[in-house]
């Protein structure tokens, strides 16, 4: 019995063969790595958006009346809102300090800024499609307004019952 080895044909073969599938593999890893650094930017922008959020409700949740005879008080409209917070939007402060959230809006849609006492520049908290965004406020009857304090309250509540941002994602 003569033994044979492999003939140059089916070497070449076999390696044209191992050459396609290894080209199959890499385009299939390149384009798996694309979909995860896809997936990692996505992510980031979701925690952003979450740590926006979390900034936005603490400096709600925190507002103040503010001292007796202090002329800012609490005052809000359907696009703006300023008043004292305990838990200010914004990092290094942790006493009460004055703040003024506002609604604008441009040619890319609505944003929530948010300035605080003292400064030219505001800090953009978020930005969406769209012009519905509004600030509205709860009174003692369960009425939701556009504006705090009520037009025509004799003696309304120092601060609402609930603020709600209606707008954004």
């Amino acid at each position: 019995m003569k033994r044979r080895g492999f003939t140059l044909v089916e070497m070449l073969v076999t390696l044209a063969v191992m050459a396609l599938v290894s080209s199959l593999l890499w385009q299939a890893l390149s384009t798996v790595a694309q979909l995860e650094r896809r997936l990692d930017r996505t992510r980031t922008l979701s925690n952003d958006d979450q740590l926006r959020r979390v900034w936005v409700e603490q400096a709600l949740f925190g507002v103040m009346t503010g001292t007796e005879g202090d002329p800012v008080r609490f005052k809000g409209s359907a696009t703006s809102l300023s008043a004292y917070t305990s838990m200010p939007p914004w990092p290094g402060m942790l006493g009460p300090e004055l703040m003024t959230l506002t609604l604008e809006q441009d040619d890319q849609g609505q944003r929530l800024l948010v300035r605080r006492p003292g400064s030219d520049t505001s800090l953009e908290l978020w930005r969406w499609a769209g012009a519905s965004g509004s600030f509205d406020y709860l009174d003692g009857t369960g009425q939701w307004l556009d504006a705090w304090p009520p037009a025509g309250a004799k003696q309304p509540r120092p601060l609402p019952a609930a603020i709600r941002l209606r707008g954004p994602p």
